[in-house]
């Protein structure tokens, strides 16, 4: 671990304990999609504009889905690079129900642009991964990262601050399900499956 070094001062110490502290968070929050994380919200788009801003707190996208057209489709992603070559350049681009969308940063501002461009002021629903705190069910995680960072980069104490941070992790990941409900039944061979009937399926959510 950080041993302090008489000659450096206070200040500097805390400096250093300061930047572990914000190094270990944002390795704990990356290393595992965690519950904690995951928002469900809406935005608005506007009619004739392409593009929508995403929540401030906005760190990662899940999914992003329509419930304007009877179907009510799952938007598809795809990367900056494809969408740009697919999505016609153009500045009367055709209007519509977004089918599909691109996530980018612009002008410090996370955003979707979308294609068909939006033909009125409809509801996106999201789910996405969301900046802040780390509740207090995860701190062993959260201090076995920031741990990490007080030690010298490849010391013994670094290398077993690691293996710990590791294992850790791996515990939380087996308490990170929010179904604390657990299996209600389990299938034998007198169990005989539900027929499907498309019909209502397709009223109901539409086709996939």
């Amino acid at each position: 671990m950080f041993v302090r070094d008489k000659g450096k001062p206070d200040k500097q110490i805390k400096e250093l304990i300061k930047q572990a502290i914000i190094d270990g968070k944002n390795d704990f929050r990356g290393a595992f999609p965690w519950a904690f994380k995951e928002v469900h919200d809406t935005v608005t788009t506007t009619a004739s504009e392409e593009t929508v801003e995403l929540p401030d707190d906005f760190e990662g996208l899940l999914s992003v889905v329509e419930h304007t057209s009877i179907s009510g489709y799952k938007l598809r992603k795809y990367a900056p690079d494809s969408y740009d070559r697919l999505v016609p350049d153009s500045e009367s681009l055709y209007e519509g129900t977004p089918l599909m969308y691109k996530v980018y940063f612009d002008d410090d501002v996370w955003k979707l642009s979308l294609y068909p461009t939006p033909n009125a002021a409809i509801n996106l629903y999201i789910t996405y991964h969301k900046m802040g705190d780390i509740p207090d069910k995860y701190i062993g995680g959260l201090k076995a990262a920031i741990a990490k960072h007080l030690a010298w980069p490849g010391s013994a104490e670094w290398q077993g601050a690691e293996k710990a941070f590791i294992t850790e992790v791996e515990r939380l990941k087996q308490v990170d399900n929010p179904d604390v409900e657990g299996i209600s039944h389990f299938n034998d061979s007198s169990d005989e499956p539900t027929e499907h009937d498309w019909f209502v399926a397709n009223m109901l959510w539409g086709p996939r």
